[in-house]
């Protein structure tokens, strides 16, 4: 049994259900889709609010997108979307160049009158940006790419209604808790997909464009490190041997590009073509299952969140890797039907 409370357009808080009958929770799609049996006077409509307490305690809150009741049956499907994005796509940022400032620093001016406020910082890295006319969301999500940051919603309540709505900014690191998913543990139906599409082993190279002509690394020069290869002087792009080794066509590389027009040196080209290039320089493994989730059934040392790291025991391959949890889908009602 949950608790869902429901709100109305204004944040008044309505009415509590725990009658759900399913409930799953799209993590990285900021989405619910739930069930309810029809019930007078508890009717759910469209711009109406549904929030819950995730499993850290912090509450979320969606906009109902669709109340679709069926008849004779007399019960509700509901779809909803995170509220920071239905409202924070309806209001338009006309764009500015964003140089050397924090994520914080960039967003701050964009949630100017919108009801969202920045929450709690704890990634101050810097980086440039040049945003155009967009909605505020979108932009947001542009700035949480281009710093390597997770911008996160938090909403407070209190017994009348909502309270607060803020966005937190973290590092986009992922969080190593020991989980190591298998068969024999906790996963069911696992599909594994290797796909080497998107493989480049070597970028070319393209900044800021000064009267028609765009810089290049063909100047920049990288003696070969620990951290990176060589660069020779006059070369157009930059290869990763190692993954030319691995992945190449005969020898041959396989080659793609970088391309950012607010770059205007060609050092701190290279760094972030190599930064680009490490994205792409292997091949795609894409696991998903259904995941018994042994956190909520009393195993403490099992908690898997989106974007955590995990250990995959692939027992057919006879191999053990590392992902990232990059998609979620948790049954809000049922722990042992939750699929990373």
């Amino acid at each position: 049994m949950m608790q869902f409370i429901f709100f109305d357009a204004a944040d008044n808080r309505l009415f509590v259900r725990d009658d759900a009958e399913t409930a799953t929770w799209s993590v990285d799609q900021l989405s619910v889709t739930l069930m309810f049996p029809y019930v007078n006077g508890k009717e759910v409509e469209r711009g109406m609010r549904v929030g819950f307490f995730d499993f850290d305690g912090v509450f979320q809150v969606f906009e109902v997108r669709k109340a679709k009741t069926y008849e004779p049956d007399h019960y509700q499907e509901i779809t909803a979307e995170h509220i920071v994005i239905s409202e924070l796509t309806d209001v338009i940022y006309e764009g500015d160049d964003i140089t050397d400032e924090t994520a914080e620093d960039a967003l701050e001016p964009m949630l100017t009158g919108t009801g969202w406020q920045i929450g709690n910082v704890t990634a101050v890295n810097t980086s440039s940006l040049n945003l155009s006319i967009g909605d505020v969301w979108n932009n947001t999500r542009s700035i949480e790419q281009n710093w390597n940051v997770l911008i996160l919603p938090r909403v407070t309540v209190s017994t009348s209604g909502i309270t607060g709505k803020y966005l937190d900014i973290v590092p986009n690191v992922g969080t190593w808790r020991g989980v190591r998913l298998s068969l024999e543990k906790n996963a069911d139906n696992v599909g594994v997909t290797y796909d080497d599409t998107d493989v480049k082993t070597a970028l070319y190279a393209y900044g800021k464009e000064t009267d028609k002509v765009k810089l290049t690394i063909a100047d920049a020069v990288w003696e070969a490190t620990e951290d990176h290869p060589a660069k020779p002087d006059g070369q157009t792009y930059l290869e990763d041997p190692t993954a030319k080794a691995l992945y190449g066509r005969n020898g041959q590389n396989r080659f793609g590009f970088y391309q950012n027009g607010d770059i205007d040196d060609a050092d701190i080209l290279l760094e972030k073509t190599w930064e680009s290039l490490q994205t792409m320089n292997a091949p795609k493994i894409t696991v998903d299952c259904t995941l018994a989730d042994l956190h909520r059934l009393g195993y403490a040392d099992q908690d898997i969140r989106l974007h955590d790291k995990v250990v995959v025991e692939l027992r057919a391959l006879n191999r053990t890797i590392t992902l990232d949890v990059i998609k979620l889908d948790v049954d809000l009602l049922d722990p042992t039907k939750t699929r990373p």
